[in-house]
C-alpha cells in the first residue's frame, strides 16, 4: 500500500526559539519560507510544518526526513514534499475553535499506490463463486 498520513493541530503560538527546538534548524527555516510564500505568520507556518512532519511519519517515513516547499497556491494551501511524498497542508477555521486549524495530509502520487482491492473488473473468489455458470 501506499504511503497515507495525515495529521491536525491547532495553530500554537510560541517563541521562535521553541519552535527551532521543536523543528530543528531545517524545519524552522522551512517554516520561514512557509510563512513568506503563504503570507502568514510564524507561528501558522510553523504549525503546517509540524503537522507535515507528523503526517509524514504516520504515513512511514522517518522523522528526520528531508521536507521542502513544493507550492503554495492562492486559495491557502501549501505544498510540501519529502521525495515522492506529496503533504498538503491548509489552515482552517473551524466552528467552535478558538485557533485556527493545521490539516496536513501526506500521500504518494497515484501512480505509487497500489489498488485496495482486486483490479477493476476482476471478481474476487466469492464473486466468482457466485456467479452463475456461463451457457
Amino acid at each position: 500500500a501506499a504511503p497515507l498520513g495525515c495529521d491536525v493541530e491547532p495553530v500554537a503560538a510560541r517563541a521562535a526559539s521553541a519552535w527551532r527546538d521543536l523543528l530543528g534548524d531545517d524545519g524552522w527555516a522551512l517554516a520561514g519560507l512557509v510563512a513568506a510564500e503563504a503570507g502568514e505568520d510564524a507561528d501558522a507556518a510553523a504549525t503546517r510544518v509540524w503537522c507535515a512532519r507528523e503526517a509524514l511519519v504516520k504515513a512511514g517515513a522517518q522523522r528526520t526526513a528531508p521536507l521542502v516547499l513544493a507550492a503554495t497556491p492562492a486559495d491557502g494551501w501549501a505544498i510540501l514534499r519529502s521525495g515522492s511524498v506529496a503533504v498538503a497542508t491548509v489552515s482552517l477555521r473551524v466552528t467552535g475553535e478558538d485557533e485556527p486549524l493545521v490539516l496536513a495530509i501526506a500521500t504518494a502520487p497515484a501512480a505509487a499506490r497500489a489498488p485496495a482491492g482486486p483490479a477493476a473488473g476482476a471478481a474476487t473468489e466469492t464473486e466468482a463463486a457466485l456467479e452463475p455458470a456461463a451457457l
